[in-house]
């Protein structure tokens, strides 16, 4: 049996996370989600992920924190940053950070499928 690519996802609405879960593993991914920067930095499976799906702005470390400490471990899988902050700061944050996907909330399933599917095709 192949595996399918790992899909972590960082989200702190548990509502959203679960969404993102569903959509994600109806699509054929295994998912992982976490609902803090720092649950997921705490996890050994950071290391595991073909793709990161992140919010911006979490309680504690931000995503973009988060990202940043992963790429200092050398362990950084392509990201997409989500935000329902959608303006052009944000934007170049998750650019500069090595983003290579953003999508403002709301977004809708297939946009995130697709967002992902192009994180993976330049991993």
């Amino acid at each position: 049996m192949v595996s399918m690519p790992l899909v972590i996802v960082v989200e702190d609405d548990e509502d959203l996370r679960r969404a993102f879960e569903r959509v994600l593993i109806a699509s054929g991914f295994t998912v992982r989600s976490f609902g803090s920067a720092e649950a997921l930095l705490d996890a050994p499976s950071a290391g595991e992920a073909a793709c990161l799906v992140v919010d911006i702005r979490l309680p504690g470390i931000s995503g973009i924190d988060m990202v940043r400490r992963l790429g200092a471990h050398g362990r950084l899988p392509p990201t997409v940053f989500i935000s329902a902050f959608d303006d052009a700061t944000n934007r170049k944050r998750a650019r500069d950070s090595g983003g290579v996907g953003y999508l403002a909330k709301p977004f809708l399933g297939s946009e995130l499928i697709t967002a992902v599917n192009l994180a993976l095709s330049r991993s």
